[in-house]
């Protein structure tokens, strides 16, 4: 009995400290509050040249910064596209929920956060990725990885993917990087 006890109690506590880790990564990412300005490279399966596209995102957040929305507008060559991202923690099991819209579609996703390294609230670098360590991605078993890092007015981010099937070597590959300033 007293196994099973300790058992639930090293599960709670779990629970607890992922929850803690993606409310800190959400009142980090709360703190950008405001127009960013920069780029993204968008890098496919089939090119080792990216595509860039001109990205504007403004950020803002609840008062307690548990809930933080993040609007973003792509400009490319031929077109210009806006999507509207909701983050927040799931109570039950510490994963960073972003409901994402876009095109008059919404696409679910969930994210579980492997580090969070803080300066102060304008230098820091979160880590997340897909929870459970697997996900689809272009057709095939994968995992993401997104690695943000803050250094003051300047925000970098880079979307990562490890192939899972046969024949992969476990090495991450490059599917976007972006650089933006903050706007004053």
């Amino acid at each position: 009995m007293i196994r099973v006890i300790w058992l639930v109690a090293l599960v709670l506590f779990g629970v607890r400290a992922l929850a803690e880790d993606a409310q800190k990564v959400l009142s980090l990412w709360g703190a950008q509050g405001g127009p960013w300005v920069g780029h993204s490279d968008i890098y496919g399966p089939d090119s080792p040249d990216p595509q860039t596209v001109a990205l504007a995102t403004r950020w803002d957040a609840v008062p307690d910064r548990s809930i933080v929305t993040k609007i973003e507008t792509f400009t490319g060559p031929n077109a210009q596209t806006s999507a509207v991202t909701l983050m927040f923690a799931d109570a039950d099991d510490g994963d960073i929920v972003t409901p994402y819209f876009i095109n008059g579609r919404q696409r679910d996703y969930r994210f579980s956060v492997e580090s969070v390294s803080i300066t102060d609230d304008t230098h820091w670098t979160t880590v997340i990725a897909s929870p459970g360590g697997e996900e689809i991605y272009e057709d095939r078993p994968a995992r993401l990885r997104y690695v943000r890092t803050r250094n003051g007015n300047v925000i970098e981010n880079t979307k990562d993917v490890v192939f899972l099937d046969a024949g992969c070597n476990g090495d991450y590959e490059l599917r976007s990087y972006l650089r933006q300033t903050l706007e004053p």
